[in-house]
């Protein structure tokens, strides 16, 4: 503590003006604050890449990044994310360096190249993004690295003034970057937590799809194996576009997980 009672944290308060004392945004609900003892200098992304990477190894969970507005500074923490194949989000229409990437991607699509003439005019049209200590030459290098077309299926963007629904836009960019079978029930699951029916839908529809082609002739009715859980969690979790989908798949609520984790024993007299 100091000498006049004051800790250090509070006697730096102290300096700070109006405008800094508010700048958490309120409309966050949590904040990941990163420190290395610096003053006066941006930090690294490295932190942050890192801090996900072990969450997500840690809790298996999926991660996004989603990026509103941003600087040229942004540019290190979309390429770290693209890099570990992680997804991420451009809310086109949230300002700077949001509105230079969702217009470049808009323009090239999935698979198009993107030129330095491509993104210069778009810089022109967002002049204060590039840093003082950061000229155009090097955010245009930056811009086309994450551009590559093999980074290109994690990248997607969300209008702000076009599209509904925020929540379906990210379930979608997890899901298509996911190609294992075996994430396929976790992340119906989650389908059903975010209450994003269209997302099932499509999951199960992969599903199908990639079982026509078996030998086995119950191939095409391999998607009714998650019926029983996922309705009971539409149920629980007050999920009515869930438990309506199921009924119009024909899924008698009577087939529940313990009825069929029963039939499935082989002692079920069927008769």
């Amino acid at each position: 503590a100091l000498s006049n009672g004051l800790t250090d944290s509070q006697h730096t308060v102290t300096f700070w003006s109006e405008n800094e004392i508010n700048s958490l945004d309120k409309y966050h609900t949590h904040f990941l604050l990163l420190d290395d003892g610096r003053l006066n200098h941006y930090l690294s992304d490295d932190p942050r890449s890192k801090f996900v990477e072990t969450i997500c190894n840690q809790t298996q969970c999926y991660a996004i990044t989603i990026i509103v507005e941003g600087g040229s500074n942004t540019l290190e923490v979309i390429r770290n994310d693209l890099y570990a194949k992680r997804p991420v989000l451009i809310i086109h229409g949230s300002g700077r360096l949001a509105n230079v990437l969702g217009n470049l991607l808009e323009k090239v699509g999935k698979t198009g190249t993107v030129t330095k003439n491509e993104v210069k005019q778009q810089l022109d049209l967002c002049p204060t993004l590039c840093c003082c200590d950061q000229n155009e030459e090097q955010v245009i290098e930056m811009i086309q690295a994450v551009f590559a077309p093999k980074y290109r299926r994690y990248l997607s963007a969300f209008r702000v003034d076009r599209d509904v629904n925020l929540t379906n836009t990210i379930f979608r960019a997890v899901f298509d970057t996911q190609n294992d079978e075996e994430d396929y029930e976790k992340l119906l699951e989650l389908a059903v937590s975010w209450n994003c029916l269209d997302g099932a839908h499509d999951i199960l529809e992969r599903i199908k799809a990639s079982k026509v082609s078996s030998s086995n002739p119950i191939a095409q009715h391999a998607v009714r194996k998650y019926y029983p859980s996922l309705f009971e969690k539409a149920l629980k979790e007050n999920r009515p576009l869930f438990v309506d989908y199921f009924f119009r798949q024909y899924y008698s609520p009577l087939e529940t997980t313990a009825f069929v984790n029963y039939r499935n024993t082989g002692y079920f007299d069927s008769k």
